[in-house]
């Protein structure tokens, strides 16, 4: 399962051409995938999200220790000018 906390604007599975399942709870957007697969190959998934470009943070307490937390902080720098398209051109997506 796959959660945002924006909407996805494109979500590819180029291994095994999955469709995953989109829905909104509780302001969270999540995408599921419903299916068996071989693991003659890698699960890859391509996603972006309105907010891909956002710096964003996640702070968790852990559900048995307390005091002990993790943080994730992502970013994506523009490192080119390739649009979603030409990714898809590229991959063959």
């Amino acid at each position: 399962m796959l959660a945002s906390n924006s909407a996805f604007e494109s979500i590819q599975n180029p291994a095994h051409h999955l469709t995953p399942r989109t829905f909104k709870k509780n302001g969270v957007y999540f995408a599921s995938f419903e299916a068996s697969i071989p693991l003659n190959k890698d699960f890859v998934l391509y996603f972006r999200n309105e907010l891909i470009n956002t710096p964003q943070d996640i702070l968790a307490e852990h559900p048995n220790y307390k005091n002990d937390y993790v943080i994730s902080v992502s970013f994506f720098p523009e490192l080119n000018s390739l649009s979603v398209a030409d990714v898809k051109e590229y991959y063959q997506l």
